[in-house]
Order: C-alpha cells, then structure tokens, then sequence
C-alpha cells in the first residue's frame, strides 16, 4: 500500500471519528502467534492484533 493511500485512510477515519479499536475482536501477544494463526485459519475469530511491548 502506498503512502499516499495509507495516508487517504487516515484522513477518512479521522474525519469520520471512526472507532478503530471496535474493529478488532481479539488480542494476541507476540508468543501467542501460532494460536491466532491457528484461529484465524479456522475462521473462528474477527479481526486480531498483535500487541507489541
């Protein structure tokens, strides 16, 4: 994805007060990684992050 186009999304979710945080359904640390492979393959869970220390 471009700059340019990172950008453009930004700027729409900024403008629209978007909650960003709603989006993702689950957290996952970074040792947790083969679990929410393992999940999101099975499409059992929404949208994940990973969380970074």
């Amino acid at each position: 994805m471009s700059k340019n186009l990172q950008a453009g999304c930004a700027d729409f979710v900024m403008e629209r007060g978007i909650d960003v945080d709603a989006l993702f359904t689950h957290e996952f640390r970074i040792d947790q990684a083969e679990e929410a492979y393992r999940l999101f393959d099975q499409q059992k869970i929404g949208k994940g992050v990973f969380l970074v220390d």
